[in-house]
């Protein structure tokens, strides 16, 4: 848990980019049910902040983190 907040505030980005990953998923899918007009920024945004995610975790796995 310790590292978990650790990384939050000082380390890597991975633990605040999964979360902001997330929230603009749920943003896009929210919109898309609802019938509502997706903007582009956003339909973009949400795949490249979850490939972002996932570089920041692989490096810090590759890098020896947890």
């Amino acid at each position: 848990m310790i590292k978990v907040i650790k990384d939050l505030l000082f380390g890597e980005p991975s633990v605040s980019l999964t979360i902001v990953s997330l929230v603009l998923t749920a943003w896009l899918a929210a919109l898309t049910q609802t019938d509502a007009m997706v903007p582009l920024w956003l339909a973009i945004a949400s795949p490249a902040s979850i490939a972002l995610s996932g570089f920041y975790v692989a490096r810090q796995k590759l890098n020896g983190g947890d």
